[in-house]
């Protein structure tokens, strides 16, 4: 995980929060909420996986 050099981790807490509550309003709200590069890298490794299946 990126850190910056004060030693948090890197994003912006407000945004996320704003995500997720964001996604929690609407009418059928999704099971998964990715959320930074690392979230979507992986999720787009196990897609490869599973195609590969």
């Amino acid at each position: 995980m990126t850190r910056h050099r004060d030693c948090q981790k890197a994003g912006d807490p407000d945004k996320i929060a704003l995500a997720i509550i964001q996604a929690a309003n609407v009418g059928e709200p999704t099971l998964h909420l990715f959320m930074g590069q690392i979230a979507v890298d992986l999720a787009q490794q196990k897609i490869t996986r599973v195609q590969q299946d």
